[in-house]
């Protein structure tokens, strides 16, 4: 069952990053799941007292997420995501989740900044072309020049990171054979 919820949550976090490159947003859908699967990932390690960490972890993001989309740094989404991920790590590991967040967003950043100016170019028009395909919503907005950073793509590759190098805490509680050392009488 360990497994099961893991990639769950793997699954959610890159499901909502790839909404967030294709629609900049992320539903709360999303978020929602993130957090209904933290319950089961404690029964299935087993309840450990050290989850209030998580909690106050949480409670950081909440106000560093909050503060950070009120400033405009980020957006709704990405700052509800953000809050959702650091539940699922400890005091320990927060700082690793929040500069693995750090280094992928100024990677895409950098990423973005260059095919920004690099695909006009190449003839790559990222607006849409005309009114039918605004309507459909086509277009790469995120390309566009000083347009938009899905910043929900590192928050899930920072969370993904941190959990493959630190794993989710509370950790999985092992269980490891009883072994007796005591001499047997020889018959």
């Amino acid at each position: 069952m360990i497994d099961i919820v893991k990639y769950g949550m793997w699954s959610l976090l890159i499901l909502a990053a790839l909404q967030d490159v294709m629609q900049l947003r992320i539903s709360n859908l999303f978020v929602l799941a993130i957090l209904a699967l933290f319950p089961f990932w404690l029964v299935a390690v087993g309840f450990n007292l050290d989850v209030w960490q998580n909690l106050v972890v949480f409670a950081l993001a909440f106000v560093l997420g909050s503060l950070a989309f009120h400033f405009g740094l980020i957006g709704g989404g990405d700052a509800k995501l953000f809050m959702a991920g650091a539940l699922w790590f400890n005091l320990a590991d927060a700082p690793h989740y929040l500069m693995s967040i750090v280094l992928f967003g100024a990677l895409m950043t950098f990423v973005l900044i260059i095919l920004r100016r690099v695909l006009p170019l190449l003839g790559f028009k990222p607006s849409p072309q005309d009114k039918a395909d605004e309507a459909r919503g086509a277009g790469w907005a995120m390309l566009e020049p000083k347009g938009p950073i899905p910043y929900g793509v590192a928050i899930a590759a920072g969370a993904i990171l941190c959990a493959v190098l630190y794993g989710f805490d509370p950790q999985p509680v092992l269980h490891l054979p009883a072994v007796d050392f005591t001499p047997r009488a020889v018959v």
